[in-house]
């Protein structure tokens, strides 16, 4: 395959089917020798931009090397045509596939504003938070270009301007990916930042991030986050990454409070029920694999015909507050009379899906 059949199978793809996609990454079949081919005889200008959102997004989750290569390569040289990008981040990938990609990662950020910059900085903040894998030249590059976005930001503050959700969103990330750099200067930019009357992740991400840095810590910014109940599951997992829990516990934040928020989260999820359950109460705890699991049963409007169904929020650890392990589950089936068993069911459950 040569660039031109390349450019056909791509300007006649009917992208908005995710069918004709598939089918698109499944029989494109590259071999060393084609990439080669593609790369001398590309001309990039050529292919229709409006479609190569799609086509990035199926070859990113593409298990064949090469297609992904591919991806990379369109990335590379498209990334300033590109009207927007899929939520890539929302895809898991292999420690492989994220160091091949990582330098386009941190150029196409550096290089980018707004929902593309936000999408490839989100990709660096979960496959790699504290730029193990970055060489010194590429987070030369991500801090420059951090330092720089924060910079604006505050300057854009400044000037009287209002604090949209857009704002507040680049804050939010720009905060997040800046937690393990410490500089000096993003010190210094955060907490001008933490002046403004912001939203809840921002703070939130200010908090994280002036922990992480040995920053000073206010009750008032601490007790913030914790007014909103609902929240403290959130708060428990960002502040639990910068060993920040002891300032929940020494607000009185017990763990079965985290246990609770996490498992009305879960339920509340917008691919499980989507909403808070009408009711939930505590039943018991229950011991495994040396951490402690909450048992809970709930009520929701639209299942009323079950009644109480089971839920488990865990595992926790037993002697100091901790965040959920990540294996909070229910499948939202009536409590047994051996509740007991049935927890453990779903406990074994969320081990082998976690």
């Amino acid at each position: 395959m040569d660039f031109e059949a390349l450019k056909n199978k791509i300007n006649n793809l009917n992208c908005y089917s995710q069918k004709e996609l598939i089918k698109f990454e499944k029989e494109l079949v590259i071999s060393p020798e084609d990439f080669a081919m593609i790369f001398l005889g590309a001309r990039f200008d050529e292919l229709d931009v409006n479609k190569l959102p799609y086509v990035i997004d199926i070859l990113y989750r593409s298990k064949n090397r090469f297609n992904f290569l591919l991806c990379i390569l369109l990335l590379d040289f498209t990334f300033t045509q590109l009207p927007f990008l899929t939520q890539l981040e929302k895809y898991p990938i292999s420690l492989e596939k994220f160091k091949e990609i990582k330098h386009t990662l941190v150029t196409v950020y550096a290089e980018t504003d707004g929902d593309i910059c936000n999408c490839m900085a989100l990709i660096l903040v979960i496959n790699d938070p504290k730029f193990k894998y970055l060489d010194k030249p590429e987070l030369d590059i991500l801090v420059s270009a951090t330092t720089r976005k924060l910079d604006e930001i505050v300057d854009y503050l400044e000037c009287g301007y209002d604090i949209d959700d857009e704002i507040c969103r680049e804050i939010e990330i720009l905060i997040d990916l800046a937690c393990y750099m410490n500089k000096k200067k993003i010190n210094r930019l955060v907490s001008k930042l933490s002046k403004y009357k912001l939203n809840f992740l921002c703070k939130l991400f200010i908090t994280k991030y002036k922990i992480a840095n040995n920053m000073n810590i206010t009750k008032k910014e601490i007790r913030y986050l914790l007014d909103d109940k609902d929240e403290l599951a959130r708060v428990a997992s960002a502040l639990s990454k910068v060993n920040g829990l002891k300032y929940l516990d020494s607000e009185g934040v017990k763990q079965d409070d985290i246990a609770l928020s996490t498992m009305i989260r879960w339920i509340s999820y917008h691919n499980r029920l989507g909403k808070k359950p009408n009711k939930i109460e505590f039943i018991d705890t229950l011991e495994y694999n040396d951490e402690i699991f909450y048992i809970y049963k709930f009520k929701i409007s639209n299942y009323n015909k079950r009644g109480y169904m089971l839920g488990v929020s865990g595992g926790y650890k037993k002697s100091v507050l901790s965040a959920s392990s990540s294996l909070t589950y229910s499948e939202f089936e009536p409590v047994k009379v051996d509740y007991i068993t049935q927890a453990k069911k779903l406990i074994d459950v969320s081990v082998n899906i976690r």
